[in-house]
């Protein structure tokens, strides 16, 4: 079985959306951002402040070639789209699940302290730049896409149980 990977804007649930899905289809569970502080022993807001966005993505690509072998459900970080290299691999070898979510809810869900690439700013206008510059990537690299607004965890897991089947 393909690896079951979440791709989406951080805020759209991947995390929260991927440790229940996994529960519920009794596979494992990964994200791909704690993947790589165990990895590197560092935050990723500590890798972003010491070696930058670019060395971050470089992690993010490692990681996603070492977790691609293994089934399971997998967490991506919301850029990891961002690397054509990166959209080949997840459109290709596994069954990619978009999470998609409006800014007025990410900017509900989201604790922004901990984001390096919400630091210092607007939080809206940065989320909507960022949105704006990934969304064609989301779009192409989704096998299937969920609109995550106004539903429960539990409501997005059975949406995306039910396109799987």
């Amino acid at each position: 079985m393909k690896p079951i990977v979440l791709i989406g804007m951080m805020g759209s649930g991947k995390t929260t959306v991927g440790k229940t899905l996994a529960t519920e289809l009794n596979l494992p569970w990964v994200d791909t951002d704690i993947y790589i502080e165990e990895m590197t022993h560092q935050t990723i807001s500590s890798i972003f402040e010491q070696q930058g966005e670019a060395y971050f993505r470089e992690c993010e690509t490692k990681a996603l070639k070492q977790l691609m072998d293994q089934s399971g459900v997998i967490s991506t970080g919301g850029g990891i789209i961002v690397r054509e290299d990166n959209r080949k691999l997840l459109h290709e070898q596994t069954l990619v699940i978009y999470l998609k979510t409006t800014i007025p809810t990410l900017i509900q869900r989201l604790e922004t302290t901990n984001r390096p690439l919400l630091k210092g700013g607007n939080v809206e206008q940065k989320l909507t730049d960022l949105f704006e510059a990934r969304a064609t990537f989301y779009e192409n690299c989704a096998h299937l896409t969920v609109q995550t607004d106004d539903l429960t965890v539990h409501e997005v897991v059975h949406q995306i149980k039910q396109m799987i089947k």
